[in-house]
């Protein structure tokens, strides 16, 4: 499945239910909205039987398994720094390549998107904020 530009695959590990803003927090520690989306184990949840034999489970009442940066009505990212093991090239503003050292940081951002009742989810390398803020700079229109 695409979703904004980006290959998107099933994700068996996690399934979904609405924000309690009671008990769910994003990733720093602001209350979650009811109409936005929580992600939790699906081996956590109960797995109940329908009348016509299909199985389903029922993330009600399930602690959340993943504290988003982001979070809306139907996809959410989260994101990690990371440590480059190797030199590597990493895609910044305007798809511009940006080279990574050995011990220099960027981000890892896992994108979740709720599709059909399902969660989707891809991966991709960000710079750091402050190379990613001065590529921002050099690359901007004056008007």
């Amino acid at each position: 499945m695409m979703h904004d530009g980006q290959r998107v695959v099933r994700c068996k590990k996690y399934g979904w239910r609405h924000g309690n803003p009671e008990t769910d927090v994003d990733e720093d520690g602001q209350p979650v909205d009811s109409y936005y989306f929580v992600l939790v184990n699906i081996k956590d949840c109960p797995v109940k039987t329908d009348e016509h034999g299909r199985r389903f489970y029922v993330p009600d009442g399930v602690p959340q398994a993943l504290k988003l940066c982001y979070c809306g009505t139907n996809y959410g990212y989260e994101t990690t720094t990371r440590t480059a093991r190797r030199p590597r090239w990493v895609y910044g503003v305007q798809d511009q390549p940006v080279w990574i050292k050995t011990g220099e940081t960027y981000r890892h951002v896992r994108k979740f998107v709720i599709k059909d009742g399902y969660v989707h989810s891809t991966s991709y390398d960000l710079p750091t904020l402050e190379v990613h803020r001065e590529m921002q700079q050099v690359h901007s229109v004056d008007a």
